[in-house]
């Protein structure tokens, strides 16, 4: 059975926003009891500079910089 999953998370800010540090959970993993077939990742203002890692428990994490002004994050 193949399953197409969609997500947005929205954070809505009461003021403006300069400069920050986010990470991001999201990518399934792919093992012995699932295969995972296509990921993407898209965020909102563009960050500067990002870094995808394994961790300790073998779940990807998606760090990110963003510094452009914003009053979301998507």
């Amino acid at each position: 059975m193949i399953y197409e999953i969609y997500h947005e998370t929205k954070f809505d800010y009461a003021g403006l926003v300069t400069f920050s540090q986010d990470m991001a959970r999201l990518k399934p993993k792919n093992c012995s009891t699932q295969k995972l077939l296509e990921y993407s990742l898209k965020i909102e203002p563009n960050p500067y500079e990002t870094n995808e890692f394994i961790d300790y428990f073998g779940n990807t994490n998606n760090y990110m910089v963003i510094r452009e002004a914003h009053k979301c994050l998507k």
